[in-house]
């Protein structure tokens, strides 16, 4: 959608400036840069990647998405959730909806 419609000026102008301030920008990038960069390698060698209860929250509009086959293979995956609406920031543009998914995760997990 369009950024100024879901995070006002003020928003997107703080966020710049936090990067642009602090000189962060690249630091942000790197973990981008060097996952593209070679496949990443394990320090274990468990069939599964992640044994924790684990969930995935899907956006419509994310850069990179997991398939859950591959999420259900690697991982104790206990909920899949595709959102209709959001991006990369989907936590910032969806807080509500994050919050609900957050609670029906981890209700039965108690």
């Amino acid at each position: 959608g369009d950024a100024l419609e879901v995070f006002g000026r003020d928003d997107l102008c703080t966020l710049a400036s936090l990067y642009w301030f602090n000189t962060s920008m690249a630091s942000s990038i790197r973990l981008y840069a060097e996952q593209f960069r070679k496949p990443p390698t394990l320090a274990h060698d468990r069939p599964r990647i992640i044994d924790a209860p684990t969930g995935f929250g899907v956006f419509a509009k994310e850069l990179l998405f997991v398939p859950r086959a591959v999420a259900a293979a690697t991982t104790n995956l206990q909920r899949w959730s595709v959102f209709d609406r959001g991006g990369h920031f989907g936590p910032a543009e969806r807080p509500d909806a994050i919050v609900e998914e957050l609670r029906a995760f981890f209700r039965p997990l108690r």
